[in-house]
């Protein structure tokens, strides 16, 4: 909708500049240019979210560069060859023109394609059924059952022999929307996405979703049901080195954490 201005101020804008007045002229480009720095903001958000996170910077890269070179850089050329050749400003009118019903129709394209969330997200909730909700808080997949008890070691001599080991998944933490708000109120986060279940409902996945960090502070006791440390004078969480979150946890659904000690 904000290019279709374009298509009223853009002819309007060469007509003033044809006048050969400064003042005209200033009017014509100062009011054409409001609809395209519009569709430019919004423009932005659309391709980030149509690359995922690891190529997100690339891809707008490159979106913008192909297109700044082959349409924008040549547009001033084209314009100059068409009015030399006819003499009239109005073919420069009819391919500016052209270039606009072009980066609609692109656009309209963009539009349908669903973003990269959307497609990487898991199914909504598991199958009750089953109780094995899918989705999984992870970074090496293991096939054992969930562990009853933790594994405990004294010392470091005993830390050093699970090197590259499986030490099983924990059990699965489900996500409700009191958890959701009580997290919210301690970390301060009480964005719509999160708290507002009606806002969210018509959102873009059909709820509200947890706080990311929230799935990933529950490492720390779901780390303890798989492994518990001994014989040391202090263990501290010195962090993690990669954190990504490629799909949203939606209230309703649950998580659980696998665990493989490097190797």
């Amino acid at each position: 909708m904000m290019l279709l201005p374009e298509l009223v101020l853009m002819p309007l804008m060469f007509v003033l500049i044809g006048t050969e007045n400064y003042g005209l002229a200033m009017v014509g480009v100062a009011v054409a240019t409001i609809p395209h720095c519009l569709y430019h903001a919004a423009l932005a958000g659309m391709l980030a979210s149509r690359f995922p996170a690891h190529l997100r910077y690339t891809g707008i890269s490159l979106c913008y560069q192909l297109c700044g070179t082959l349409l924008g850089g040549t547009t001033p050329i084209i314009g100059q060859f068409l009015l030399n050749r006819t003499g009239s400003i109005t073919a420069v009118i009819a391919y500016a023109v052209l270039q606009v019903v072009l980066t609609l129709g692109c656009m309209l394209l963009l539009l349908k394609r669903p973003n990269h969330d959307e497609q990487a997200a898991e199914p909504l909730v598991a199958p009750r059924t089953a109780h094995r909700p899918r989705h999984r808080l992870t970074s090496t997949a293991s096939k054992n059952g969930a562990r009853t008890m933790p594994l405990t070691v004294h010392g470091m001599p005993e830390i050093l022999t699970l090197s590259g080991r499986d030490l099983g998944h924990s059990g699965w933490k489900e996500i409700t929307q009191e958890l959701i708000d009580a997290y919210a109120h301690v970390s301060g986060d009480h964005q719509w996405i999160h708290t507002d279940t009606e806002r969210a409902a018509a959102g873009p996945y059909g709820r509200t979703i947890t706080h990311g960090y929230m799935v990933l502070s529950w490492g720390i006791p779901m780390f303890g049901e798989l492994l518990q440390v001994r014989g040391v004078a202090r263990a501290l969480n010195y962090g993690v080195n990669r954190v990504r979150y490629p799909a949203p946890y939606r209230s309703a659904a649950a998580f659980g954490c696998t665990l493989r000690s490097p190797g």
